[in-house]
């Protein structure tokens, strides 16, 4: 069901979980990049394309499926920092650029503030570390393939995100540093 800003495909202790319609845009486009650069992706995993169990497009989907997961887990990172301390989040809405987490009010003590910003970076560095790591063990090329990615994509994911830019969480990270040296009012207009 559409509402506001998007589907509406689920909730999470609470908090709906959505997709804007601008996914549509982006999922195909996966699919065909990927296709279109199959061969490349397969060797930069060290892998010969005819070793691979799967198709172009079928690993296109896989990938597309796995990046939004993963962006939905980064979300979660923030969602349940923000529940734990006591925030109301309305939901998560994933789309073309990304994912947004609806969280009622900035924390107001600097820590918190710094602790909910980073924790997104923190799960997708967790999720980098686990697809490199399955990478480094696997025997299997499909699972050597696909962890490969799914590693070098959360850890884009986590820098990206730490880049001190606002509305990125690097930039919430550092208005929170900014906060606790200067006063709140004094960081908001450093922005």
């Amino acid at each position: 069901m559409i509402q506001g800003s998007g589907w509406k495909v689920g909730s999470f202790r609470g908090v709906d979980v959505r997709l804007h319609i601008t996914l549509l845009l982006i999922l195909p486009y996966i699919v065909f990049i990927t296709a279109a650069r199959f061969d490349l992706l397969a060797r930069s995993a060290g892998l010969d394309p005819g070793m691979l169990a799967l198709g172009p497009a079928a690993w296109g989907v896989i990938m597309a499926v796995l990046l939004f997961s993963s962006v939905l887990l980064h979300e979660f990172g923030h969602v349940l920092v923000a529940l734990r301390q006591g925030a109301r989040v309305r939901s998560i809405t994933l789309m073309m650029l990304g994912g947004i987490s609806d969280i009622e009010e900035i924390p107001s003590k600097p820590g918190q503030e710094f602790r909910l910003a980073v924790m997104g970076p923190i799960v997708s560095l967790g999720l980098s570390a686990l697809g490199f790591g399955l990478f480094r063990v696997s025997t299997n090329p499909n699972l050597s393939f696909i962890s490969l990615w799914f590693g070098q994509v959360n850890l884009v994911l986590a820098i990206f995100n730490l880049l001190p830019a606002f509305p990125l969480d690097g930039g919430r990270a550092l208005r929170s540093v900014l906060a606790a040296r200067m006063g709140r009012l004094r960081a908001r207009s450093e922005e």
